[in-house]
This record gives C-alpha cells, sequence and structure tokens, in this order.
C-alpha cells in the first residue's frame, strides 16, 4: 500500500512507526497508543462486527466507512494508486500459499509428488462445491472472528474463485514481484531463476493435471474477465514471457 500511494515501502521515511503484533486475537481490537491495523481477514471483519474496528482501506484498494480523501468519503472508492500496485487488479497483497519439496526427493519420488497435487486438485474441486457454511465447519476452529465474518472470507479465497489448485505463469509473477519487498525477502529473487526452480516440477504436474482429466480446460488458465493474476500453466512454462 505505501510504495503504490508514496512511492517507497519504507515506514520510518514517511514518518510511520510499525509495531509487529504476533497474536491475532490481539488485532481484533484496537490497541492503547496504536491509530491502524494492518489486519487479516476473517479476523478482521470480525472486529468490525464487532465494533471493534472501522475499515479504511482493503486489499482490493476500495475504501472503507471510516475513508476521507481525494477519491471521496465514505466506503467503495477504488484508491486511485492501487492501479500503481504491481498485483492489480487482484490486490495490493497477493496471497499464495506454495507446496515445497527438496530437489532431491523430487527427483526420486515423482509418484509421491504426482499423487499429492492430484489429491491437493480433487480437494480443491470438492471444498470448491462445497457451502460456505461446510467449509467453516471444516476449518474455522483457529480463526478469530465470527461466521458471519468468514463466510465472505471463504466465499473470496483464491482457490473458491479459480475452482482449481494449478500454479500459473500469474502466481508466479507474484513471487517475484513480493521478493522485492525487503522486509519479507533479504535479496530479490529473478524472474530466470524462479522459472529454472519451477521447471523441475512442470512435467509432474502436468502429469497430475491430465490424471484429473485435464481439469480445468486450458481456457480457464487466461480468463481474462478474472481479477486474480493468472497466465499459462506451470507445464507451459516454456512459453511464459512476463517474469
Amino acid at each position: 500500500m505505501l510504495a503504490a500511494h508514496f512511492g517507497t515501502d519504507d515506514a520510518k521515511t514517511l514518518g510511520i512507526t510499525v509495531k509487529n503484533i504476533q497474536a491475532f486475537a490481539e488485532l481484533t481490537r484496537a490497541q492503547p497508543g496504536i491509530d491502524a491495523v494492518l489486519n487479516v481477514e476473517p479476523a478482521a471483519q470480525g472486529a468490525v462486527n464487532a465494533g471493534e474496528l472501522v475499515n479504511l482501506l482493503l486489499n482490493d484498494g476500495t475504501t472503507g466507512p471510516a475513508y476521507d480523501g481525494p477519491e471521496g468519503k465514505g466506503a467503495g472508492h477504488k484508491i486511485a494508486s492501487f492501479a500503481k500496485t504491481p498485483f492489480a487488479p487482484e490486490a495490493y497483497y497477493p496471497h499464495r500459499i506454495w507446496w515445497v519439496a527438496r530437489q532431491q526427493f523430487l527427483q526420486q519420488n515423482p509418484k509421491a509428488v504426482v499423487a499429492l497435487l492430484v489429491a491437493n486438485a480433487r480437494a480443491t474441486r470438492l471444498v470448491t462445491q462445497m457451502s460456505a457454511d461446510a467449509v467453516i465447519d471444516l476449518a474455522s476452529q483457529d480463526w478469530f472472528s465470527d461466521r458471519v465474518a468468514q463466510r465472505p472470507y471463504v466465499e473470496n479465497i483464491l482457490y473458491r474463485r479459480r475452482g482449481w489448485s494449478w500454479i500459473t505463469e500469474g502466481d508466479a509473477r507474484t513471487l517475484v514481484g513480493l521478493s522485492r519487498v525487503k522486509s519479507i525477502y533479504q535479496t530479490a529473487l529473478t524472474g530466470e531463476g524462479v522459472k529454472q526452480l519451477m521447471r523441475l516440477a512442470a512435467p509432474l504436474a502436468r502429469e497430475a493435471w491430465e490424471r484429473v482429466g485435464k481439469d480445468p480446460a486450458p481456457k480457464a488458465f487466461l480468463d481474462n474477465t478474472a481479477i486474480d493474476m493468472r497466465g499459462l500453466p506451470l507445464w507451459e512454462i516454456d512459453r511464459w514471457t512476463s517474469l
């Protein structure tokens, strides 16, 4: 957010003091001496529902009720500088969870890797078909929020929007982009370096995709109406051009 709006992600140069609060439970209410909280869902919306916090700006660049600035007053405005984030139109911070394996394991146990990818693809398909409440019943025991806040969170999760779990060129681009944030990475990743690593698993990903009936069809990866960062799938890595 800072980089897109002010041109720097160095909070100190902007006169902002950042305190890292480790306990998620403490993010669900206003702490003494803190003006604003950078929160995570569904805890954030749960705190709003409880009357503890008021939204100022959301991860998709949309303002909340507390906003009063150049774009207007109140909720529903799109911050102009959001377009400057490298992950627009998806988010300031594109959430991804990566499965990783040692190269030796990958080479020695390809069947195990394919089995995991197939199981993950089947699970994603099933969970996408479940109601939000059914997903909440499975997973919400560690969420500091109420069911009302959890429902929109579940519906907006990346795998629910897509209906599948395969890595795309856009996903790899988020990894390279986030690596430029010095508070997260010591050294920025290069596109070629990421491709070199991901290429090791590309044949196994293709095999897993074929085993689940080539689901989804190739056109889903290039859906121009989707707001998340997509692109050619991992097994088409030699055709990637944007990293």
